[in-house]
């Protein structure tokens, strides 16, 4: 066990100094500087893309295709009874792409009960692949015997590059998978190697019985699939391998994040622990047939980890917060090198923290700009609201050192857009080298709503 060191490096202005952004965009002043937000996207530089209903306060998620297309995806309850899956398209100038899907969408799943959509991410097609949790109703006997049963489980979906199920994968497009010998588990993350094969990873809980009674915990689990959705029966067994890290600790286990080394081997980033304070920060690899690799782990505690992903020399990035104690967190940023050896050239002694606000956690995947350098979207809150308050956009020079040519010293933003929640859960690359932010907010109507917003990267 490896603790961050006390050193870290920590940087950013309060939400006072990031205002004066948001001031002179609404204002119309065009600016060109790295960290503005591009006044040509949306309404300066900004896209409400509130769905004709209310969209879930659950995880939203977004990727760039080759030739600009932004896919923004989560879960909504539109005019229907239950939660589905919904994956969005959008023009790089923020508007509704009317050729995705049908009016630019595509839904999934929610006949039979509430669906959660958790990642995506494309593949070498452009293709989008989506992971969550999923329910199918099966129907067995005949006339009056016939029965209906509700099956719920770990479930992808694989969508087109223009916003259609794909009919080639699994069946009609879509996967649902049973853990053996689970009493639930949940699809939480996704990567696509290089050969095509899907890897996702999750938490499945079991329940065991003894002289105490019964006694449920949670553990991981990653499963692989081929091109064409079929478990990959030389990966784990059957095509599942599951990793209890929590033998003596009952508190979730949540798969955070995947990333696939060149050597095929895959790091999955997790978090453990009854509360913030209690969090654990873990890295676990697993070789590429699916056995666990004893030569790594990594865990810290006191600090929650919300994705990772590795550079082009496999060294391994964790983002997250660090906890300081009641109402007091700041992001936190980790490099470690291929064998998951904290690396300290990066940061201060392999770290770096950011104190943004009262309470900081950075929350989506980061990305690694053709320069090297780091960009990553988090949230920031001020002690005593009852919600994370304003988003903002993070941008790291390649050493883990704060990019002072973006934004504010380092800090693009705030990103808010209501008076109370706004919150960003992802940042992604365009092919022009602009980045975009995907998240939600609560809007004046009282209800939820996602956007798109752009910036500057140069």
């Amino acid at each position: 066990m490896a603790d961050f060191g006390a050193g870290t490096v920590r940087t950013g202005r309060r939400k006072r100094g990031l205002a004066l952004a948001a001031v002179f965009a609404a204002a119309g002043v065009a600016w060109a500087a790295a960290g503005d937000l591009d006044l040509s996207f949306g309404t300066d530089g900004i896209a409400d893309v509130a769905l004709p209903g209310d969209p879930n306060w659950v995880e939203v998620d977004c990727e760039i295709q080759s030739g600009g297309r932004i896919i923004l995806a989560g879960s909504d309850e539109v005019n229907v009874p239950h939660m589905r899956w919904a994956i969005r398209g959008f023009t790089a100038a923020g508007a509704v792409d009317t050729s995705f899907g049908t009016d630019g969408m595509v839904t999934v799943f929610g006949a039979a009960a509430d669906d959660w959509l958790h990642d995506i991410t494309l593949d070498g097609s452009g293709r989008i692949v989506a992971v969550g949790r999923a329910s199918t109703v099966t129907t067995s006997g005949n006339g009056k015997k016939t029965t209906q049963t509700t099956v719920v489980g770990p479930s992808l979906a694989r969508i087109t590059a223009n916003g259609q199920l794909d009919t080639t994968f699994g069946s009609g497009g879509t996967v649902l998978t049973q853990v053996p010998g689970a009493n639930g588990a949940d699809a939480r993350a996704v990567a696509v190697q290089p050969d095509g094969k899907i890897v996702v990873a999750g938490t499945a809980s079991f329940t065991t019985k003894g002289k105490g009674g019964s006694r449920t915990q949670n553990a991981l689990y990653l499963a692989r699939y081929l091109s064409d959705g079929a478990l990959d029966t030389t990966f784990g067994t059957g095509g599942i391998t599951i990793h209890d890290r929590t033998t003596e600790n009952d508190a979730p286990v949540l798969g955070n994040s995947i990333a696939i080394q060149s050597d095929g081997r895959i790091v999955l980033g997790s978090r453990s622990g009854a509360s913030d304070f209690t969090d654990e920060w873990n890295l676990t690899r697993y070789l590429p047939n699916g056995a666990l690799d004893a030569s790594f782990e990594v865990s810290t505690v006191g600090d929650r980890l919300r994705a990772i992903a590795v550079d082009g020399d496999d060294r391994i990035l964790g983002v997250g917060m660090r906890s300081l104690g009641l109402n007091a967190t700041d992001m936190l940023v980790a490099r470690y090198t291929a064998d998951g050896v904290l690396d300290t050239s990066f940061g201060s002694d392999g770290a770096t923290a950011m104190d943004i606000d009262d309470l900081d956690i950075l929350i989506g995947q980061p990305r690694f700009q053709p320069d090297g350098k780091i960009v990553c979207a988090g949230i920031a809150q001020i002690a005593g609201s009852s919600f994370y308050d304003y988003g903002v956009l993070v941008r790291l020079n390649g050493d883990g050192t704060p990019d002072t040519d973006f934004g504010v010293t380092g800090v693009a933003g705030p990103i808010e857009l209501s008076a109370s929640q706004t919150e960003p859960w992802a940042a992604a690359l365009a092919p022009d080298g602009g980045i975009v932010v995907g998240g939600r907010f609560w809007g004046s109507d009282s209800a939820i709503h996602w956007f798109l917003a752009r910036f500057s990267a140069q």
